[in-house]
């Protein structure tokens, strides 16, 4: 074990002597837990002899539990959160500032040789701060801290100036029951010294197990389904398993597919779910029923951001297909196949178009923008098999358009390309 204490020799008249602060972190750096957490092996409670033997009323410091930016009080096994420590200057001496130390024990309080809880992330870590192991001999948590003296979050160190990191943190082993989240935060004048204007404080948080069971787990009820262009509003069911006592949530993005947001449906391309049973809940949308012969197209639904301690399941995405309800059933009257096409695509100050295979009669031709509304109707006389018909098209704006030539049961179409 190692004694910690310092022992100076004078020799000659005078002696000057430096104390180099922990500027690399008190445990890296000193071989130090300051958080309090544990009290064996000479380890403080805070910043003292160094930066003052006793915590500053005027330093506010807490710690959060966050499950995609929700507090929580509990935990769920191997569930990933994040841990945030703030730090606010309540005072008047000018902290512009910080370093700090914080660890996850097993337990509601401090003990001599703490066992650690839970698993820091290693890799990612926010700018100026470091991952610790356990030192044989100095301390015995695992703990995150600074790596370097770093700038306040907000402010330029005078009061309401705040000091805020974040971590990623992994809830340990089923069974673990209570555990605790010990910090200390130092705003420092940043003169290069260690002296008493430098104000500390700790913090303590104690976290539940919940439950005991397996974290609530979110995700579609399938992940794939079709739906008729006429169907007007569809569910999407989204269900939950493990559902404990405590509400969770998720969110539900739009993230691709052939469909188009707007045009072929509509909806919130952004979603979220709140569960706070476990009956399932609906993404819905509305289905767009025009007339324009086109493919079947699809859409894409991911989830994401679960919260209240719930963990995505296997089935995060979604893909639905609007089948087309254009031509379902019905036959051209034309014998032979009939044709409408484009002879200039893209088009620019005139579209020339030409039908072919038709039956002789009136037709209507309507002409669809590209926000799906009609811009243009003509009625023409088909007197043959074949037709020409030029549409100006000078005032268009650039898009996608569809040209659509209908008569009773019958339809066809072209997609036109403006440019």
């Amino acid at each position: 074990m190692r004694n910690k204490f310092l022992l100076v020799l004078f020799t000659g008249l005078t002696a000057g002597i430096t104390f180099s602060s922990y500027n690399s972190g008190a445990g890296a750096g000193g071989g130090y837990d300051c958080t309090g957490a544990e009290s064996g092996l000479q380890n403080p409670t805070g910043c003292r002899s160094c930066h003052g033997n006793t915590a500053a009323s005027t330093i506010g410091v807490t710690i959060e539990l966050d499950s995609a930016g929700t507090p929580v009080t509990s935990y769920y096994s191997g569930v990933n959160y994040t841990v945030k420590l703030s730090g606010i200057n309540n005072g008047s001496t000018s902290l512009p500032r910080f370093g700090f130390q914080m660890t996850c024990v097993k337990g509601a309080t401090s003990a001599v040789t703490p066992t650690n809880a839970g698993t820091w992330a290693t890799n990612g870590l926010p700018a100026n701060t470091r991952y610790s192991a356990a030192s044989a001999g100095n301390y015995v948590v695992n703990m995150v801290e600074q790596s370097t003296r770093i700038l306040a979050t907000t402010g330029t160190g005078g009061s309401g100036t705040t000091y805020v990191e974040s971590f990623s943190w992994t809830a340990p082993a089923a069974g673990t029951g209570v555990i605790s989240f010990f910090a200390v935060l130092n705003a420092v004048n940043n003169n290069g010294q260690d002296d008493s204007n430098d104000k500390w404080n700790t913090a303590h948080l104690v976290i539940n197990e919940a439950g005991g069971g397996p974290a609530p787990s979110i995700e579609f009820s399938s992940t794939t389904n079709s739906f008729n262009e006429n169907a007007g509003t569809i569910q999407i069911p989204v269900q939950v398993t493990n559902f404990g006592s405590s509400a969770v949530g998720v969110t539900a993005t739009f993230t691709g597919g052939s469909a188009a947001v707007g045009t072929d449906f509509t909806c919130s391309t952004t979603q979220t779910l709140n569960f706070s049973t476990g009956t399932a809940q609906n993404i819905s949308i509305t289905i767009t029923d025009d007339l324009l012969l086109e493919s079947n197209e699809t859409f894409t639904v991911t989830l994401s951001n679960p919260s209240g301690g719930a963990a995505l399941g296997a089935n995060t995405t979604f893909t639905g297909t609007i089948i087309d309800n254009e031509f379902n059933g019905i036959a051209p009257i034309a014998a032979t196949q009939p044709v409408l096409s484009a002879l200039s695509n893209p088009i620019s100050s005139n579209c020339l178009l030409a039908c072919k295979g038709m039956d002789a009669g009136s037709y209507q031709l309507s002409v669809y923008g590209v926000n799906g509304a009609i811009i243009t109707t003509k009625t023409i006389m088909i007197n043959g098999t074949e037709a020409q018909l030029t549409l100006d098209a000078a005032t268009w704006t650039s898009g996608i358009y569809m040209a659509v030539l209908s008569r009773n049961d019958f339809r066809t179409s072209v997609r036109l390309v403006k440019e």
